[in-house]
């Protein structure tokens, strides 16, 4: 190539032009002929002027290729990387990360001069002006990568929401602190780039991470509970005043309850209950469950009556307005219905419609304690169900024989 060159520098002297196109032509065939044998040579190599992370393997076989991307490539992964986050750092090599795919790596650089006819040309002709850099293929340890995790974890603040509490009559916030996080996969590619490039220190992409609950929301939950505790609260029943919740009181069923980026204030159902249930007891029924009545030998169901108890919900939901609201301080509590446990449809459904059978016995000479006790326990068994599958125990139903349930001390049959 290089005499070609020359050639074509040299003045030609003395000859026509149609001797100077033959030479001309000539000059060219041997040019072109040259870069075909040398395509032809290289038709199963690396392109010349081919690089892999900075590794020339230009020109050499695809196995050999191969050889020098593993070697050259994996020394560059070896050296260890200082990585910084938020100041703190800690130290990695990145082959503990990274592995070289030196076959894919080869088929990317075999095939990065092929792209186009110029793309070859100019690697066959020209391959110190025209450059082909290839990125290796690379690939990730999973169980490294967990550990590269743990160890950025352990480098970063987790948030932390705002805190509120009661004490006593105080609503107390504890304020929230931001918290921060690593981008892990651009890490990553630093880390790759680092390596690559023979850089020894990185600084991990760091970005702030705002709590679940700012302060700002917390203030506003204890501002509530703060208008709550302020008055007491008058308890109204069918017009009638029952009693006064004062501010303590209030205060002992304030609850804080995370809900969407704040604090929702709630009074406390069972203490609620507990407070407000009897001051309205002598205004509620005990439900009836259905029962059973033999005529003859007939059974009719006798229906069951349902019952009334304090409406609860109704209840947080009024004292609740009544004490964080801007109108009167009172709250009207009422009385929600009491279902039975065995209804009137859930006896007719058990398909009871005769008596099977019926048995006496006599208590013979017993005591007095002894009769007792036989009574207490036929109301204890009195109107027990048992429903299809279920299993009737004598013991469970009655329960313990004990002074303290009634029984007194009997006869013993031996």
């Amino acid at each position: 190539m290089t005499e070609i060159a020359a050639l074509l520098r040299r003045p030609i002297r003395g000859l026509s032009v149609g001797t100077t196109a033959l030479v001309l032509a000539f000059v060219f065939a041997l040019a072109a002929s040259a870069l075909l044998v040398r395509a032809y040579t290289l038709r199963e190599s690396v392109l010349p002027g081919t690089r892999v992370a900075g590794v020339d393997v230009g020109g050499l076989s695809r196995a050999d290729a191969r050889a020098r991307i593993e070697s050259g490539v994996g020394a560059r992964l070896r050296p260890p990387v200082e990585i910084s986050v938020d100041g703190k750092a800690f130290t990695l090599s990145p082959a503990l990360i990274f592995s070289v795919n030196a076959a894919a790596s080869e088929r990317l650089a075999y095939d990065s001069a092929r792209g186009s006819f110029l793309d070859r040309l100019g690697a066959l002709a020209v391959p110190f002006a025209v450059k082909h850099d290839v990125g290796p293929v690379l690939a990730v340890n999973a169980s490294a990568l967990r550990a590269l995790e743990h160890q950025v974890v352990l480098r970063t603040k987790r948030p932390v929401s705002a805190r509120i509490s009661m004490e006593g009559r105080k609503a107390v916030v504890v304020p929230a602190r931001a918290g921060t996080e690593v981008d892990e996969v651009a890490l990553l590619v630093l880390l790759r780039d680092a390596a690559l490039r023979g850089l020894r220190t990185i600084d991990a992409p760091v970005s702030s991470v705002a709590p679940a609950i700012s302060t700002a929301a917390a203030e506003r939950a204890a501002a509530s509970a703060r208008t709550a505790v302020s008055a007491p609260v008058a308890l109204r029943f069918k017009h009638k005043e029952l009693k006064k919740l004062g501010p303590n009181k209030i205060a002992s069923l304030i609850r804080f309850q995370p809900q969407a980026g704040g604090y929702e204030v709630l009074l406390d159902r069972a203490g609620l209950e507990r407070t407000i249930g009897p001051l309205v007891r002598r205004f509620t029924r005990a439900p009836k469950d259905a029962s059973f009545r033999v005529v003859g030998k007939r059974v009719r169901v006798v229906g069951a009556r349902n019952g009334t108890t304090l409406d609860v919900a109704g209840a947080q939901e009024s004292v609740l307005a009544a004490a964080i609201g801007p109108g009167v301080r009172e709250a009207r509590v009422g009385l929600a219905p009491l279902e039975a446990k065995l209804t009137t449809e859930e006896a007719n459904a058990l398909g009871i419609k005769r008596q099977v059978s019926t048995y006496t016995t006599e208590m013979g000479a017993s005591s007095s304690n002894r009769i007792w006790n036989v009574h207490l326990m036929a109301d204890f068994i009195d109107g027990t169900i048992v429903k299809p599958g279920k299993t009737f125990s004598f013991n469970k139903i009655v329960g313990p024989r004990t002074p303290e349930r009634g029984f007194r001390e009997g006869q013993m049959i031996l």
